[in-house]
């Protein structure tokens, strides 16, 4: 008889998953590597432009935070909101903001999503990709449309809708 080691989570296509689903140890992942590149923006901030810093960002932080988004975003507010303020923060660095002035303008300046709107694009991305055939098999196996659930004509099945 071969006994398992128990872990508290495990690394899989680099996605930090636990078994209770919490994903606290995947956010704190991200935290620390989008923490080291707020770093790196917050020592360039005054010898590039802005549109430089932008780019940065989108190299350096926006990567973590969307990689597997679609998996974890629906992660508890308590952690995910670690994430949200290490946006803000970067925002207000680059757009030389007070750490109290409000983000919202600085978001909308940008063209940066803020987490929740990022995972609620992702996600629309995806069914789209499902609804229309291109998304791989695998994934799209997940989904049945309601009109093959039932026979009957109803709302959702005369729309297209997806069901899970």
């Amino acid at each position: 008889m071969v006994s398992l080691e128990r872990k508290t989570y495990v690394e899989y296509l680099g996605v930090l998953i636990e078994g209770n689903l919490s994903w606290k140890h995947h956010i704190n992942y991200i935290f620390s590597k989008i923490s080291k590149a707020i770093g790196i923006i917050a020592r360039l901030r005054h010898l590039v432009p802005r549109a430089t810093l932008l780019n940065i960002y989108r190299s350096l932080i926006e990567p973590y935070i969307s990689y597997g988004l679609v998996a974890w975003g629906q992660a508890a507010n308590a952690h995910l909101n670690k994430l949200v303020i290490l946006q803000k923060q970067v925002l207000r660095l680059m757009y030389f903001s007070d750490y109290t002035s409000h983000s919202a303008p600085l978001f909308a300046c940008s063209g940066i999503l803020p987490i929740k709107l990022l995972y609620f694009k992702l996600v629309a991305s995806l069914l789209r990709e499902i609804k229309n055939h291109c998304a791989p098999p695998n994934i799209s196996e997940l989904f049945t449309r309601f009109e093959q659930v039932h026979s009957y004509s109803t709302s959702s099945s005369e729309a297209g809708s997806l069901y899970s």
